[in-house]
């Protein structure tokens, strides 16, 4: 199961499993509210590196309205022919509908060992210490 950790100014990691779980507590993910964009930048565990073009990313929203995860469908990222063979890519994403949370949850990533670190940091319409 992935796990979320707060870091600065409303950027957050997750560390998950080369296939993980779909989130299912609304703790999971980062909050969306304000939110123009975000960077995303995936990262394998020291020493390890992405092994093939394999695997997406796929993308989960908690919708507050129905008070729960669901799955996005052709929203994931493919994991690139570009980033074979290296420790780390990073890729803008755009926030179209702001509100609620997002979760990119790993499924099938070919890596040559351990896992994936994502850290996500967001740019935001406002100043972020507005958000609650």
């Amino acid at each position: 199961m992935a796990t979320w950790v707060s870091l600065f100014d409303k950027a957050t990691k997750s560390v998950q499993a080369a296939t993980d779980a779909a989130p299912t507590i609304i703790t999971d993910g980062i909050p969306i509210l304000g939110m123009t964009s975000v960077g995303l930048t995936i990262e394998c565990d020291v020493g390890q590196t992405i092994l093939a073009a394999a695997g997406v990313l796929d993308l989960y929203l908690w919708d507050d309205l129905v008070g729960a995860w669901s799955y996005v469908m052709y929203q994931g990222i493919q994991i690139p022919q570009e980033v074979v063979g290296r420790r780390r890519f990073t890729t803008a994403i755009s926030i179209a509908n702001a509100r609620g949370r997002m979760a990119y949850i790993c499924n099938g990533l070919s890596l040559s060992g351990g896992g994936i670190t994502q850290y996500y940091l967001p740019t935001f319409a406002w100043f972020p210490s507005r958000i609650t």
